[in-house]
């Protein structure tokens, strides 16, 4: 066998953490959602809340209000209405976690949160040790009202996006939120008894002057938070005018050879400190908690989810479909019309996938599952391919990313892309690299750029 080593030299512009099994088919708009039949007894209930009062730099997911201090009542009504209509249909199933996510989902009022946590537990069969989580910024957070009224309806865990601890750089990307007040909230929250607290972490960020990762991961240990989501800044999601800003501005951006070097020493320092690498990228305390909810979204174990809100996604049964991104359209599909508004369906079967790829934000890939692809010959030589580069080793049952794989999983997804999905993708990849090409280079070094 003629093995090609791959070398990876860049990082994907805009690489891929998951890949949603969607297959070589077409879209199955005309698939009845409501015959669709899961395939897992437990599942997980996301509800997403996209208002937030304002908008990250960095943030892909730019779609509901912005500069908006409060969640409208209609867009809520609009949520419980299409809890009761899922909930009609999927009555058999098990709800072990629900996630509320963003935008800000702190920006709901009391009365907001207790009616979407009330319609779904009473709707829904739910699990006796059910996990509820809560995205938010520190600012909205820092209401004693609302952290009580969290703590009364069992809230789980609260999550914090807090990219960097640093002053300067936390104005760069657009965060209005205080880092005293980011402690305030760990403080508040566990004088009411929610001690599960997540924050999101940032690398890969523009090279400005007085900040040292090391100077950060002091303050994120002195925060002791008891997860910490790691992500690298993607440069092509982010606001024009914050790109902008770091051209005019000429701020040194991360090679990818400054990047990889500083991904290591991040995990490698939480490792130090007892965070274990439960996903990628996905660090937990080692005697605290492992997240149920990305339990459901993760590795062999994840997959089937509830999608609730505008632009949510869902993944039921061998089907992946989501909900319109258009607000007006979302909200009188449900009132007028009670059903929900989806807007695009696509055939992605987990039990016999077109695509050979690992699990999201996980390690081990099994040979079963890549026999099971439609060219399994094509996907095991890829992965040898990857094996003599030193990204993967094969194991008796599976292929499983070495150090130096998990450093770069993202490329290595794009790798195992089928040819049709490899096409697709680059389509994609050329609509959301667009702008970065009207900077004339500047942004040439950060990844491979097509």
């Amino acid at each position: 066998m003629f093995l090609c080593m791959i070398k990876y030299n860049h990082f994907s512009i805009f690489g891929i953490s998951s890949l949603p099994s969607f297959g070589d088919s077409k879209s199955q708009d005309n698939t009845d959602i409501y015959s669709i039949n899961p395939l897992s007894k437990n599942l997980t209930l996301y509800i997403h809340i996209p208002f937030c009062k304002a908008e990250c730099n960095f943030c892909k997911l730019r779609q509901g209000g912005y500069g908006t201090p409060n969640v409208p009542d209609e867009y809520v009504g609009a949520l419980l209405k299409e809890l009761k209509i899922i909930a009609n249909r999927y009555n058999g199933i098990v709800i072990d976690s629900i996630y509320f996510g963003g935008g800000t989902p702190s920006l709901l009022n009391n009365t907001q949160l207790e009616r979407i946590l009330h319609t779904a537990i009473k709707n829904y069969n739910c699990s006796e040790d059910i996990s509820i989580s809560i995205e938010g910024d520190a600012h909205t957070l820092l209401n004693k009202d609302f952290i009580m009224m969290l703590s009364q309806n069992n809230v789980t865990k609260v999550s914090v996006g807090v990219q960097t601890f640093n002053k300067e750089m936390r104005k760069l990307l657009g965060r209005f939120d205080e880092v005293n007040e980011i402690f305030k909230v760990r403080d508040e929250i566990c004088k009411f008894g929610i001690d599960d607290f997540n924050i999101d972490y940032m690398y890969n960020l523009p090279e400005i002057k007085g900040f040292a990762i090391s100077d950060d991961l002091k303050l994120l240990y002195d925060l002791n938070p008891t997860s910490v989501d790691l992500q690298p800044l993607k440069y092509a999601s982010c606001k024009f005018t914050f790109l902008q800003y770091i051209v005019n501005n000429k701020i040194d951006l991360p090679t990818s050879e400054k990047r990889i070097n500083e991904l290591e020493s991040i995990r490698s320092n939480l490792n130090l400190h007892d965070y274990k690498e439960q996903y990628i990228g996905y660090f937990s305390n080692i005697n605290r908690y492992e997240s149920k909810y990305l339990g459901r979204l993760c590795g062999y174990h994840g997959g089937e989810y509830i999608g609730i809100g505008l632009g949510a996604r869902s993944y039921i049964g061998d089907y992946a479909f989501k909900n319109t991104h258009n607000l007006k359209y979302y909200i009188n599909k449900i009132k007028y019309y009670n059903e929900k508004p989806v807007d695009k369906i696509v055939y992605a079967p987990l039990s016999n996938s077109f695509i050979a790829s690992f699990p999201k934000r996980g390690t081990r890939l099994l040979l079963s599952e890549v026999d099971k692809t439609t060219n399994p010959d094509y996907f095991h030589s890829l992965l040898n391919d990857l094996i003599y580069g030193g990204y993967v080793k094969k194991e008796e049952d599976c292929y499983k990313l070495t150090d130096v794989g998990i450093n770069w999983y993202q490329n290595m997804q794009e790798t195992l892309l089928s040819p049709d999905q490899k096409k697709r993708h680059l389509e994609d990849l050329k609509k959301w690299t667009r702008m970065l090409y009207k900077f004339n280079g500047y942004f040439h070094n950060i990844g491979g750029l097509i």
